[in-house]
């Protein structure tokens, strides 16, 4: 199984860019597979271990729970940007 840090890594990086140049549906399974295997990652992460730092001065119980936080960040980003695009093509 993928460390949850890879996870978070594949996830935030490089990912990002290739998701960019697939279609919606395409993209959306592939979204939908690493937040299965994160969700796999962090069931099986130890419990004792919760509370020490996971690759930054965050612990890995912050950083479970600002994952999803730090998704819908992003989700926000897509809507505003999508609406202001749908405003520009309005407006032309």
């Amino acid at each position: 199984m993928e460390s949850v840090r890879s996870l978070r890594r594949r996830k935030s990086g490089l990912q990002w860019h290739s998701l960019l140049r697939r279609p919606g549906a395409r993209a959306q399974h592939t979204l939908d597979q690493l937040n299965q295997q994160l969700q796999s990652a962090v069931r099986a992460f130890p419990m004792e271990r919760l509370s020490q730092e996971l690759g930054s001065e965050y612990s890995a119980c912050i950083q479970f729970c600002g994952t999803p936080q730090h998704d819908l960040y992003h989700a926000g980003q897509i809507v505003i940007l999508k609406k202001a695009l749908s405003a520009s093509r309005g407006a032309a």
